[in-house]
């Protein structure tokens, strides 16, 4: 499944993993940052696993995770055994939902559309502070 790894590779998640060890370090009193790292890498095993379905299907990624799991995870592995591969293979053996890749269209249209827009709403608004300087 080189498609799985070649996801983690080109979205870089080794620096959001990297930066999801930092912050608790940086922050300690914040206990959000303590608690983020498993998540995140959670989350980003989870991302690379849509696209390793996307690419082979359902049943060769569950097969590729029954024969992960007879063997002992390399020390840099992200969320590769344990308790997380359990809850990876339960959500990709599950019904699968239409609405999850809209949603996901959605959060990625917001999250590019809004911080592009802001300065352009200070341009249309009648009344700017900024204005009166």
């Amino acid at each position: 499944m080189l498609v799985h790894e070649r996801t983690h590779l080109n979205e870089r998640h080794h620096l959001l993993v990297t930066m999801a060890r930092a912050l608790p370090a940086a922050f300690p009193w914040l206990s959000l940052f303590s608690r983020m790292g498993p998540h995140v890498a959670l989350l980003l095993e989870m991302r690379a696993d849509d696209a390793a379905v996307r690419a082979y299907g359902h049943d060769i990624v569950l097969d590729a995770f029954a024969s992960l799991s007879l063997r002992e995870a390399p020390a840099g592995a992200l969320a590769a055994h344990g308790p997380s591969l359990v809850h990876r293979i339960a959500r990709l053996a599950g019904p699968t939902s239409r609405w999850r890749g809209r949603v996901g269209v959605a959060i990625t249209l917001a999250t590019a559309v809004v911080p592009a827009a802001v300065p352009l709403l200070g341009t249309w608004l009648p009344y700017c502070p900024h204005s009166l300087m």
